[in-house]
């Protein structure tokens, strides 16, 4: 006759593994905004569903939580703002680039962090939004969801009005995430790692977005009620997959370009934390004037990303199991607290560091108060002009101009008021650009100073600086402009030492033609980042401690007619691994009875152990104990690193649990044992 302690470690092994996802499971405090007053779930909800006046917040037991978002109230389609009549005003600023080009699109190539637009549809399987929901009802399938255009998800089976749907929610997009160090593209990544993040170490990850006209994943996951659901704190979490993606359902939006651009940039937020604008009242804040706020209704002619400076200003999050009101957020502060560090400045501030232009340069204010300096000659006393333009559709900045002097005294100042019809999306506000327009200005050097400023009152019709940030364009028109720009250097070669971590870019100067001024030095740069000018011999510039991926380098000269024409080179940093060290324990290990009803279960789940390597494996240690606390038998199981949850079918009886994380280097050392629970 076996023993008891060998009856149950038959019973427990081999252990029965119903579910897994990797990474920490987000905090309540991540979790999704309500009412005021809420004190837990409302009148009506399911077990594990908490209403919060617009959207509802469902939390899988032992993992995480995700926002059911009906987008507010529909926006407004005046006669004079319908989609046609925007389409017909923007013109080709909806396809700016060839529609052969719309899966290549890249916002910021290089960066380590990736949004990815997924139009063509995606497989969506083992992940939790394949597990039971929340308060029961049937799981998302396992199964392929088509994107925008609900067929193969080929790309090239997209007609050009849907091409040109991608590529105006791509730009609207992109404008939102320009002030962050990541790349939001349309092109499916080569590799799911690009998105996936395997270790505390690994800085190569991202979202995938997905945007489908499917009905079933609406119907699984919010009863058609909604417009988009994400996740809430994921997007820096150690993962394999269970975590996304974040959805936008097109057939609701009526694939509407801006309405799917808000939604995608609103649910790829509440991944980086952020919880909903709202009021006591309103559950999605609409804005007011020509602004409205990201993670509000968002439906307005200026979005911007908000820290709650609007009357009334309140946000919600799901905490200790009840929705309740929490300090207000800085939407910038907490997206850069997890997971997309701000963008790198790309041009001086002042006007020692200020980028030579000659006639058109583009650049981003990335941050609040944040000025770009360019550099520019009046070569006669005569008219100047200059015009600063913004994102042509879906802009976050104000953008304000201003020349100044050689002793640094200003000349002139253009920033229009913006105007616009309030609350509107299909309506781009007016008095974004910036111009000045010069009749007479003396010769000499003068300093171009771009900037994003706010307008009116925050608090009840305007916006401040604070979020007035995104891309522009400058072009400016000196008189007696000097010579022509100098021609492009040639013969551009790039290298990368993995040993000194340092790339170099190496060029010929271009032959000088008679009558071309010469080179007073070159400006390189790593594109994306403030130029460095080195003296006229240089034919060769190093870029230190540049993170894995591609990155173009450029170089120009730099003559007494300013900027010449640049010249770009493409170099590649291999990812290498750091050496392994053993893993930190896992934490906050977790065990509850298993749902009422079918075989004895106990559900475990555990934020993931901190490696500097992906976890090869885990081993999970249960005990079942007397009512004295005596151990009666021990069982384990060996998971894979990734998981973070288990459900495991036992004998009744009282059982505790604990795990030991294992990578190249070792064994952790094992967790603190979970409370002890009885299966159910």
């Amino acid at each position: 006759m076996r023993s008891p302690a060998r009856l149950l470690a038959a019973a427990l092994l081999p252990l029965t593994l119903t579910a897994a996802a990797t990474g920490g499971v987000p905090t309540a405090a991540a979790s999704e905004a309500g009412p005021a007053g809420a004190a837990g779930s409302v009148d009506g909800t399911a077990p594990g569903e908490h209403a919060d006046g617009g959207s509802t917040v469902r939390s899988f037991p032992g993992g995480p939580s995700y926002v059911v978002d009906t987008g507010g109230d529909e926006p407004p389609a005046p006669t004079s703002g319908t989609r046609a009549d925007a389409q017909a005003r923007t013109g080709a600023a909806r396809t700016p680039h060839p529609l052969a080009d719309t899966f290549r699109l890249h916002s910021l190539p290089g960066a380590q962090r990736t949004i990815y637009l997924d139009f063509d549809g995606a497989e969506v399987a083992g992940t939790w939004w394949n597990e039971e929901p929340p308060g029961g009802g049937p799981s998302l399938p396992d199964a392929f969801y088509p994107g925008l255009n609900e067929r193969d998800g080929d790309p090239a089976t997209f007609s050009s009005a849907e091409r040109a749907i991608v590529q105006e929610v791509w730009q609207r997009v992109a404008e939102d995430f320009a002030p962050f160090a990541v790349d939001v593209t349309t092109e499916r990544p080569e590799s799911e790692a690009v998105l996936l993040r395997s270790s505390t170490a690994d800085q190569v990850y991202g979202v995938r977005a997905l945007v489908t006209r499917s009905t079933e994943a609406p119907s699984v996951l919010c009863g058609l009620g909604c417009v988009g659901v994400a996740f809430i704190g994921v997007f820096d979490a150690v993962s394999s997959g269970e975590l996304g993606p974040a959805w936008a359902f097109s057939s609701p939006l009526d694939n509407d370009p801006v309405q799917l651009a808000e939604t995608i940039s609103h649910e790829v937020g509440h991944t980086l934390g952020l919880e909903h604008d709202a009021t006591p009242s309103e559950e999605y804040y609409p804005g007011h004037g020509v602004w409205g706020p990201i993670m509000g209704g968002g439906y307005a002619s200026l979005t911007q990303w908000s820290r709650g400076e609007y009357a009334g200003a309140v946000n919600y999050a799901y905490v200790d199991g009840a929705v309740r009101q929490v300090p207000l957020q800085d939407d910038l502060d907490v997206v850069r607290r997890s997971g997309l560090p701000a963008r790198t400045d790309d041009h001086g501030g002042t006007p020692e560091t200020a980028t030579p232009l000659t006639s058109r340069a583009a650049g981003v204010v990335s941050s609040t108060g944040e000025v770009d300096a360019f550099a520019v000659q009046q070569g006669c006393d005569g008219a100047f002009a200059a015009t600063v333009s913004v994102a042509s559709v879906g802009p976050n900045l104000d953008a304000r101009l201003r020349l100044v002097d050689a002793d640094g005294r200003t000349v002139a100042t253009a920033d229009p008021a913006s105007t616009g019809p309030a609350t509107d999306p299909y309506s781009p506000a007016a008095g974004l650009d910036a111009a000045l327009d010069l009749a007479a200005l003396p010769a000499g050097a003068y300093t171009l100073l771009v900037d994003g400023v706010g307008a009116r009152n925050p608090a009840t019709d305007g916006y401040s600086a604070y979020a007035s940030l995104g891309g522009y364009t400058l072009g400016v028109a000196p008189s007696c402009s000097p010579g022509a720009a100098a021609p492009a250097p040639t013969g551009l070669t790039t290298a990368y030492d993995a040993t000194t971590r340092r790339a170099t870019l190496t060029w010929t100067a271009p032959p000088a033609a008679p009558g071309d001024a010469p080179v007073t030095g070159w400006s390189v740069r790593r594109v994306g980042a403030t130029p460095t000018v080195l003296g006229p011999e240089a034919r060769s510039a190093t870029f230190d401690s540049l993170p894995p991926g591609s990155h173009e380098l450029a170089v120009a000269a730099v003559t007494a007619d300013g900027l010449g024409l640049e010249a770009r080179a493409v170099v590649t940093v291999p990812r290498v691994e750091p050496t392994p060290v053993r893993p930190a324990a896992p934490s906050r290990v977790r065990l509850v009875p298993g749902p009422a009803g079918g075989q004895l279960t106990v559900l475990g789940s555990w934020r993931a152990a901190v490696s500097n390597v992906a976890l090869t494996a885990q081993r999970v240690q249960v005990q079942r104990l007397s009512r004295t606390g005596r151990v009666l038998a021990s069982a384990s199981v060996r998971v894979g690193g990734p998981v973070v949850r288990v459900s495991l079918q036992v004998p009744r009886g009282r059982y505790r649990l604990r795990v030991v994380a294992v990578n190249a280097a070792g064994a952790s050392r094992p967790s603190a044992w979970s409370r002890t629970v009885s299966s159910r």
